[in-house]
């Protein structure tokens, strides 16, 4: 990205909400209240343990099943309720919290109503988080498909695998770098259509298509340098014990979310506009002088049209040096 790292939009982040990061705590934990509540009640009714899993060796129907688990009716449906409640409600409350940072990064504070500024469009938000899913999913198939096909062809090929583990990570690997570049190549949709709510679902991935081009590992590396602060919360997890330690998670979770949305909407900003790296190197080279960091001119990161703009002018002026050289030489 011309020299721009992610600690670029780290800093963006850090600067826009630098004295609100209260309410944007509170957007990006409601964003996410509904997968925060299933995975409770998960961890809660649909944990495993030695003696259920050693008990599945054992079950012969699924009468036999249920009771195995400690299930219920109750749980049941309660499980499927709220999946049903993430699956409809996450995609607008997302496309609200990806509006809040957005403008805040452009200094208005919509405040915690921000979270529901996307909810006029309810079920574009539904459709594009569909789109997004099944693209992805088509795209990971790319490679499992063919697997898949092979496993159930010729039987002897996962008893060969089942010999030999390291293949099947080796296979698990390679089949998830197309979904990881697929959630990549689509990741700026979100942004687009909540910061456009008139762009359609099929055009904002177009569009997503066409930002992140280029843009994919820069991006990835943006998500991976939030990785020791989210191994950080779940430590806190381990060591403050069941009650303490789940608080701290929740809270050192809620903060990384918020910290994590205002660099992605940073560096939508950057791509969405055409002249976007070039304004950010300069804004960069500011940051550093501001810094008192050496820091390449901001015509270093150019483009080669950009570059070009600036040569007209300075040959014109060598052009008057010379003609005006033989004037003076007519004079001496």
């Amino acid at each position: 990205m011309f020299g721009i790292g992610s600690f670029y939009f780290k800093m963006k982040a850090k600067a826009a909400l630098k004295g609100n990061w209260q309410t944007a705590m509170l957007v990006t934990f409601f964003s996410g209240v509904f997968t925060v509540a299933l995975q409770v009640f998960q961890s809660r009714f649909l944990q495993l343990d030695v003696q259920q899993i050693e008990g599945l060796m054992m079950v012969r129907n699924y009468e036999e099943l249920w009771p195995l688990f400690g299930l219920n009716r109750k749980i049941i449906y309660g499980f499927l309720g709220l999946s049903l409640l993430s699956l409809l409600m996450s995609p607008a409350l997302t496309l609200g919290c990806n509006h809040y940072f957005i403008q805040r990064l452009r200094k208005e504070e919509l405040g915690f109503g921000g979270l529901f500024s996307r909810f006029c469009i309810f079920f574009k938000a539904l459709w594009l988080n569909i789109l997004i899913a099944v693209k992805t999913l088509l795209w990971g198939l790319v490679v499992m498909g063919p697997f898949l096909a092979l496993l159930f062809l010729v039987p002897q090929v996962s008893v060969f695998l089942l010999k030999n583990p390291f293949l099947v990570t080796v296979v698990s690997v390679v089949a998830s770098i197309p979904p990881i570049l697929a959630a990549l190549r689509y990741a700026m949709a979100t942004f687009i259509v909540a910061d456009k709510p008139d762009v359609g679902a099929w055009k904002a991935i177009e569009q997503s298509k066409q930002m992140m081009k280029t843009m994919k590992m820069n991006y990835l590396a943006l998500n991976i340098s939030f990785v020791g602060w989210l191994l950080l919360s779940s430590l806190l997890g381990v060591l403050l014990g069941p009650v303490v330690g789940m608080i701290a998670q929740l809270f050192m979770e809620t903060w990384v979310g918020a910290y994590m949305n205002g660099a992605f909407a940073s560096f939508y900003q950057v791509v969405a506009d055409e002249d976007g790296l070039m304004n950010a190197a300069r804004d960069l080279h500011k940051m550093m002088q501001n810094a008192g960091v050496n820091f390449p001119d901001a015509e270093a990161f150019a483009h080669p049209e950009e570059v070009e703009e600036l040569q007209p002018e300075e040959s014109g002026e060598a052009e008057e040096t010379v003609e005006s050289a033989p004037d003076e030489d007519r004079m001496n």
